[in-house]
């Protein structure tokens, strides 16, 4: 979100707002050419592939730390 390449949380609560479309330079500067590159190469559909790696990794996670379960299992 800080970089722009997809919507604020407070933009998913809204039910009557238009569609989103990400900032221009001008509007939002960037933090940095690192950032300013991510945006250039990340479209939508890449953002969607990275949101649903993550929750399909963290499924069936018991929230614990893995030195915590290595000691367990020790």
């Amino acid at each position: 979100m800080d970089i722009g390449v997809v919507p604020p949380y407070s933009y998913l609560l809204e039910t009557d707002s238009e569609p989103w479309q990400r900032p221009d330079e001008t509007t939002k500067p960037v933090c940095g050419v690192g950032t300013r590159r991510a945006r250039e190469v990340l479209r939508p559909q890449d953002v969607l592939a990275v949101l649903v790696a993550a929750m399909g990794h963290d499924v069936g996670h018991p929230g614990l730390s893995n030195a915590f379960m290595v000691s367990l299992l020790h």
